[in-house]
């Protein structure tokens, strides 16, 4: 096996530049898909790319769709990001999920009324 062997640093330099090689040159990473600098909307995005590809939005019960539905989420949740989220909702993602500041539960004065205790199975299946 012969090798190239160089007489000095200068010589390699050289050979490097003849094809093309320069030693400032840095490989750019490949970026996919438009991004913003605004890291919310650029997750946003992503979401409504899921949805647009599912018909649906992700699951946080999936483990590799869980990531976006915490961001759906989060996004839903927070007032501010949701503000200026919204001009960008094209599917309407923002306007899902609306949840009520205080639940207002009542329960039936029958049912917290109810007394009755049963001392078997067939006891309270009777009734």
């Amino acid at each position: 096996m012969t090798g190239v062997f160089f007489d000095s640093f200068d010589d390699l330099l050289a050979d490097a530049l003849a094809f093309g090689i320069t030693p400032d040159e840095k490989k750019k990473p490949k970026v996919s898909g438009k991004k913003s600098g605004d890291l919310a909307l650029d997750n946003f995005r992503a979401v409504m790319a899921f949805v647009e590809a599912n018909g649906r939005e992700p699951d946080s019960d999936m483990p590799d769709e869980r990531r976006l539905a915490n961001i759906l989420k989060g996004e839903r949740k927070r007032p501010d990001l949701r503000e200026r989220l919204l001009p960008h909702d094209r599917l309407g993602l923002l306007k899902k999920g609306d949840v009520p500041s205080a639940l207002n539960v009542t329960i039936s004065p029958s049912f917290s009324e109810k007394t009755d205790i049963f001392d078997s199975l067939d006891a309270m299946l009777e009734d």
